[in-house]
């Protein structure tokens, strides 16, 4: 009788052949049995020694291989492993990771109730190699975290010089040498600041799926497979996982963080922008996603999508009332119009892109009264009036 397998890892990666192998090494020395889970592996179009590296695991069970020819983007990278995996939950681990040895049985122990969607700890970090191409920041973050600048007159001449090893990741101790990479990654520390005030559980929490980060996350694969898969059109960097856990989010299923489940990232040379704000590759995948939700029933991520909106959260709040209490849509229509069109001019500065839609002044104003008096929707109708105020 085979056994049953509780668990597929998925790690896809591009010419990322050093981190990666420390990331295989990682997850075939875990504490939970091998017979229960498994580790699909995606190369994901590598043009340097990822296949040869790859070899060294090729007789071993745990590891199942998938070789794509051309990339096409991580959505369709990560979706090949989907597609590959026998698992009954799926544990996504980046290939620049490195999983602590309870790693795989802390996310299986936490499904132990149905249409979970676990989120580990995303923001620890690790220097595993010294690159000769890192940038200033990186550098200098490596003086403050490794705190001995004589290592790096070892590097000179070198293209990169590897600073943990096999005998690290068995023994646990590449820990002492990871750090929490909040100071310089203001994503993270909106992170740190919704933990504090709506506590692991994010009761309460509209935006849940801002937690849903590759690099340390599992959800049950049947609904992963019911929701669709990663969103292939999204190939440049960034907002694949966002979309899928928001789909995930909205077909029910619960978030819940777990911090104990650690995995560290390893620090490598960019291949984005360090202003990720600014860059292409955010604004074209901000004006897909937002452009694929733009419905009512997706305020929500439009919303989490729109970062000079302050207080997201009670404004959702407020639409819920809406919602129970309303069988009028239309001032949601409108809101919705001018947020996506306020959205579209913050992403480009140079845009002067007007709303397209007619305003009967009076009639918004005597329901936006009515939404204050009647049903206490002070965040919303604040908004709704600053964003009028904005384009008229």
């Amino acid at each position: 009788m085979n056994d049953i397998i509780e668990a597929s890892i998925i790690i896809t990666s591009y010419n990322a052949s050093e981190r990666l192998f420390l990331s295989l090494l990682s997850l075939k020395y875990q504490d939970y049995p091998q017979k229960y889970y498994e580790a699909i592996v995606v190369d994901n179009g590598s043009t340097d020694n990822t296949k040869e590296m790859l070899a060294k695991f090729y007789s071993d069970p745990l590891f199942k291989f998938v070789r794509v020819e051309k990339n096409r983007g991580i959505a369709n990278g990560r979706n090949q492993g989907i597609l590959k995996a026998t698992g009954k939950i799926l544990i996504f681990h980046d290939s620049d990771m490195i999983a602590t040895k309870n790693f795989v049985r802390r996310h299986i122990e936490s499904h132990r109730e149905e249409n979970m969607v676990i989120c580990g700890l995303p923001w620890k970090s690790i220097y595993s190699y010294f690159y000769k191409n890192f940038t200033p920041l990186q550098i200098a973050l490596f003086k403050e975290y490794r705190k001995n600048d004589q290592l790096i007159s070892k590097f000179k001449g070198r293209h990169k010089y590897q600073l943990i090893k096999q005998q690290h990741i068995i023994d646990q101790s590449f820990l002492k040498y990871s750090f929490n990479h909040t100071k310089h990654q203001p994503y993270y520390r909106e992170l740190r600041k919704i933990i504090k005030k709506y506590s692991h559980n994010l009761n309460g929490f509209h935006f849940p799926c801002l937690f849903f980060l590759t690099k340390n996350v599992s959800a049950n694969r049947e609904r992963v497979l019911d929701v669709g898969l990663f969103d292939e059109n999204i190939v440049k960097y960034g907002y694949e996982d966002q979309d899928l856990g928001y789909r995930l989010y909205k077909s029910g299923c619960r978030y819940k963080l777990n911090y104990n489940i650690i995995s560290v990232h390893q620090e490598h040379p960019l291949n984005y922008s360090e202003d990720f704000l600014f860059s292409d590759d955010y604004k074209d995948n901000c004006n897909y996603v937002c452009e694929k939700y733009n419905r009512i029933d997706s305020i929500d991520l439009i919303l989490m999508n729109s970062p000079f909106i302050k207080k997201q959260n009670e404004i959702m709040n407020d639409i819920k009332r809406i919602y129970n209490h309303k069988r009028d849509f239309e001032i949601l229509n409108i809101f919705l119009i001018l947020l996506q069109t306020r959205r579209k001019n913050f992403i480009n500065q140079n845009a002067k892109i007007k709303p397209e839609v007619d305003i009967d002044f009076n009639k918004i104003l005597s329901q936006i009264r009515e939404l204050k008096e009647k049903y206490g929707c002070f965040h919303f109708t604040g908004t709704l009036l600053s964003l009028i105020k904005h384009f008229y």
